[in-house]
């Protein structure tokens, strides 16, 4: 896509530069750390009207197909639906960053990311604006890369259950429109990355799949999970090892990604200002 490119490096790259905005860039996100893989959601990737129906006489549905042609089934499956979820952890240097996002074919999404470091900010972002909520953890983070970190609890306090929100071409604000518009990017029309081996049959999820190996762009090794059954999307991207593990699910399930109440937003230039008067 390549699919092994979307998760982990982007998705990681994507949300820790969500993590520092507004206090500063991360400078160092090598991968040094396991990160716990989540809990994996119910997919629902198991419709009949896909290329890779379960075979009658039995064989796997992808007898017949190289493992580079499943990958580009995998990304054609994945382009054509209408919404999906994306969740998990992926290691960072700062501690696992973990990602719970739903995205619409419209580069719209919402969600959550989170890591031990930066906590946990809520993300919005539609084609009327683009929101975000952080927790407690995240301002005093953000305090002290601003060098207050005794402003901390009172940017906590004063911007309790507030949305941040701006201009649609705000520098600080652009790394979560960059975040929505991922897996449309890693789905469009490009030549095929590094080729995949074919794995054995498995199962992501509860659904049955199919397991095929790679490298990403730096040589790490990937395992993609590729449903076997219905449409082949892509189900989970995995490193073998524990360290990035990202489960994809609720394929076309309906999403409502709406700015939130106009009473809980706050603009990010005064957000700015109130911070340096704390």
């Amino acid at each position: 896509m390549p699919a092994n490119r979307l998760l982990p490096a982007a998705l990681l790259c994507a949300a820790l530069a969500v993590g520092a905005t507004g206090c500063g860039d991360p400078k160092d996100t090598s991968n040094d750390g396991k990160a716990k893989a989540p809990a994996s959601p119910s997919a629902s990737a198991s419709p009949s009207d896909g290329s890779a129906s379960a075979s009658p006489s039995g064989g796997s549905a992808f007898d017949g197909m190289t493992a580079d042609q499943i990958e580009q089934a995998a990304k054609k499956a994945l382009a054509s639906a209408t919404t999906v979820k994306v969740g998990g952890s992926i290691g960072a240097k700062g501690g696992p960053v973990t990602v719970d996002l739903s995205f619409d074919n419209q580069q719209h999404c919402q969600g959550t990311i989170s890591s031990e470091q930066f906590g946990t900010l809520e993300i919005i972002h539609n084609a009327d604006g683009t929101w975000m909520k952080p927790d407690a953890t995240f301002w005093q983070y953000a305090a002290t890369k601003a060098g207050k970190p005794g402003a901390g609890p009172q940017a906590a306090e004063l911007f309790k259950g507030r949305y941040l929100t701006g201009a649609q071409d705000d520098p600080a604000l652009a790394p979560m429109a960059q975040l929505c518009s991922l897996v449309a990017k890693e789905t469009s029309d490009e030549p095929a990355g590094a080729a995949y081996t074919k794995g054995a049959e498995s199962g992501a999820n509860g659904v049955p799949a199919l397991k095929i190996y790679g490298k990403d762009d730096q040589g790490q090794d990937t395992i993609l999970y590729v449903a076997s059954q219905g449409t082949p999307y892509l189900l989970k991207v995995d490193d073998g090892g524990g360290a990035a593990v990202i489960d994809f699910s609720d394929f076309n399930q309906p999403v409502s990604i709406q700015a939130p109440p106009a009473d809980q937003v706050v603009d990010y230039d005064a957000f700015e200002k109130q911070l340096q008067s704390v």
